[in-house]
């Protein structure tokens, strides 16, 4: 009876372990069946990006929550102003044209990724419209003082002056630039440098106080600036304005 007794506890026993696994197995299974599968989601860190008018290289950084192995950011832009566009991660990169008009313009680049919403991220440019604020008067009647202050402190420009006559015979600011280049070749020979030296010397960035000393009395001047590249190619419309020297005391 004793050996029966302690067959029946060791086969109780192995029972209820039993029972208790499946219990367990159970509560396992409805645990698995409960967890939630998020969908992956798109999170720009910024809403738009704001280029200047000369344009240039940008990047975002761009957030997928719940990520999918093995899927990949993509990105789509139709607008030719935005070019080498491409995607490293989750680092959307791109280059702007210059905006040559005086109107700021905008586009929008599409971010998709498989299983989330597309989301879009708007890129703005300002127009050259407003590159300068160029500021001219006569101190005396012989000297014309001139503030600039450009929009991109980066950007190297010239400044030059010329009697208002001779600014007025110029058909085109593209006239007029050609002229400077002739001018700046010369000097440049004259000195037995490069070109790129000469601008090197004559170019301005941020912004400037200037003084042209030597100008004749009650004539009228143009003061007149705007973008040069190392090499002597002109970036931006030639910004103007006119003072006229004073009257001799």
């Amino acid at each position: 009876i004793y050996h029966n007794m302690k067959t029946l506890r060791f086969l109780s026993g192995t029972i209820l372990g039993m029972v208790v696994l499946a219990c367990l197995n159970i509560c396992w299974s409805c645990s698995e069946e409960k967890e939630e599968v998020l969908p992956p989601a798109i999170e720009l860190t910024t809403q738009g990006v704001e280029m200047k008018a000369l344009g240039g290289e940008a990047s975002v950084l761009v957030n997928v929550a719940n990520a999918v192995e093995g899927v990949e950011l993509k990105a789509e832009c139709s607008t030719t102003w935005i070019t080498d566009l491409h995607v490293e991660g989750y680092k959307v990169s791109f280059s702007v044209q210059p905006n040559t008009a005086d109107e700021e313009r905008e586009t929008t680049i599409t971010l998709s990724y498989a299983g989330a919403e597309s989301k879009t991220l708007k890129v703005t440019q300002k127009g050259m419209g407003n590159l300068f604020d160029l500021q001219a008067a006569a101190k005396d009647e012989s000297t014309i003082v001139a503030t600039i202050k450009p929009e991109d402190n980066d950007m190297a420009y010239i400044v030059m002056i010329l009697p208002q006559t001779e600014a007025d015979a110029y058909n085109t600011d593209e006239e007029m630039f050609q002229d400077d280049l002739t001018y700046l070749k010369y000097q440049a020979n004259k000195l037995q440098i490069t070109l790129e030296r000469i601008i090197e010397i004559n170019q301005r960035k941020g912004e400037v106080n200037l003084e042209f000393s030597g100008l004749s009395a009650m004539t009228a001047y143009c003061i007149y600036c705007y973008g040069i590249s190392p090499t002597g190619e002109r970036l931006t419309p030639i910004t103007k304005v006119s003072a006229t020297t004073a009257v001799p005391a």
